[in-house]
Parts: C-alpha cells; structure tokens; sequence
C-alpha cells in the first residue's frame, strides 16, 4: 500500500469537551501510516488467497444501521454490510482481530517480517520489526489531527467546506435515512450516504 511518513512530536491527546478524556501531553515518534484505507478488493485478495473467514463470518455477524437504529444482523460481515460498496471502498465489519490477521499476511506476502505473534489467546506485537501493524491510539489521533497542527477535525477547527471535510454525518445522510437520531453537519453535503471510495476527500 501506499504509505505516508508523518513525523512525530508532542500533541495534547484527548478532549476536553463530553465524556472524552481530559487532554494530556503525548510524544508520538516518527511512523508511517496507509495513505488510504484498505479496501474492500485489498480484503478479497487476502480472503482469496487465505479463506479467512472474519471474526462476524464466524460468530453472529456484525451491527448495521436498519433506517431508524443500530440492530445486530447474523448474516452481516465485510462481504455483506448491508448497502451498497464497489471494490475502491474502505473494507467495513471487520474486526481488531481480523486487521492484525490482515497486516500479518500483508508483511509475509512482501516479504517482511510480521508484527503479531497468535498463540492460543494471546497477541503480542514486536513493533521493532519491519512488518505492517496497526497504528497505536495515540499515532492514528495525531495523524487524524493534522500532526503537530492539532486540529479539532482532520480537516481544520471549523465547519467543513465544499467537499474538504470528509465522509461524514451530513445533508446526503439526514435526506436519505430520515430517522436518524443523532447530530450531522448542517449545511455540509459530501454525496454520500455510507462509505466513499478512498482518497475520495
């Protein structure tokens, strides 16, 4: 995958605002991180070439949001989510247990050394390695506020603009799905309901 060097330094971590933890002072070291998503067709070449079945496959399926709540649907996983994704969307119903699989069977397929070790119930990770992992809380908040800059949102502190923001809770969501109960972003429109193609904003 395309990665992305981001270069560490301190950032005040968490909020101060609802039930968030009070904002602490975090020293983040250099990492690299997927420019993109991984996809719904980099997920079909790891089940094809593993039959890996997810951890919703093999046990009761995942949440899906029904038009008026959040119901558990046995039948749910990344191979039916419930609307409607091609190829170049972000993979969804997957599990922490299923990316570290993903990221171990990443690493060995281009021949670098895998971060996770699985050993009956237990996962450890050796982050000296040079395989693919998951980032840490703490790296994938500082890179989705900007780094250094420590934005409120990925794209800046205020209101997004045009189609800037991202994939939010937006006009398109509050049109299509009338019964949604929680908050979106008046007056923003970013075309899309659920998932957009990565790289899309």
């Amino acid at each position: 995958p395309c990665m992305v060097h981001i270069s560490g330094g301190w950032f005040g971590m968490g909020s101060n605002e609802g039930d968030d933890e009070m904002i602490h002072e975090v020293y983040v070291h250099d990492f690299s991180l997927g420019k993109y998503e991984i996809t719904v067709g980099d997920f079909r070449e790891f089940f094809r070439n593993t039959a890996y079945r997810t951890d919703a496959e093999r046990s009761r399926g995942s949440y899906v949001y029904d038009e008026s709540k959040w119901v558990q649907k046995n039948d749910a996983s990344w191979l039916n989510p419930y609307f409607k994704q091609s190829h170049d969307h972000p993979v969804v119903c997957v599990s922490w247990n299923d990316a570290i699989v993903y990221c171990n069977w990443r690493s060995k397929k281009e021949g670098l050394t895998p971060v996770y070790t699985l050993a009956k119930n237990t996962i450890n990770a050796d982050f000296s390695v040079n395989g693919y992992r998951l980032p840490t809380e703490a790296e994938w908040e500082y890179a989705a506020r900007c780094g250094k800059k420590g934005y409120t949102y990925s794209w800046g502190d205020g209101m997004p603009a045009g189609r800037r923001g991202g994939n939010i809770a937006d006009e398109t969501l509050k049109r299509t799905l009338s019964q949604w109960q929680w908050d979106t972003w008046k007056g923003y429109d970013d075309g899309y309901v659920y998932t957009a193609p990565v790289g899309s904003f």
